[in-house]
């Protein structure tokens, strides 16, 4: 199985928690995500992050989101006092 991306966003995270674009992922059930310029907190399953509750993604680190679920119910917020960029890509997952 390979993965196929279709579409692209660029997403700021600050204080307040924010989910990714439904209208750019649309119905597609993969996201490749890079965070950028600060660290982030991040949930998969639709809960509420905060600065100390949640997966930590580092700057520079990337996540991959493998489900539909998981696409639909990610949210994140920054770790710190500095605003974080995300570099989203979604797709789907195909067979080779």
């Amino acid at each position: 199985m390979s993965e196929e991306f279709s579409q692209f966003e660029t997403l700021p995270v600050s204080s307040s928690v924010v989910p990714l674009t439904a209208s750019k992922y649309g119905n597609l059930n993969r996201a490749k995500i890079t965070c950028g310029a600060a660290n982030i907190r991040f949930t998969v399953d639709g809960t509420t992050p905060s600065t100390t509750a949640g997966h930590i993604l580092y700057d520079s680190d990337e996540v991959t989101l493998t489900s539909r679920g998981e696409v639909v119910g990610f949210r994140a917020i920054r770790d710190d006092s500095t605003d974080a960029s995300l570099a989203c890509s979604y797709g789907v997952e195909v067979s080779s």
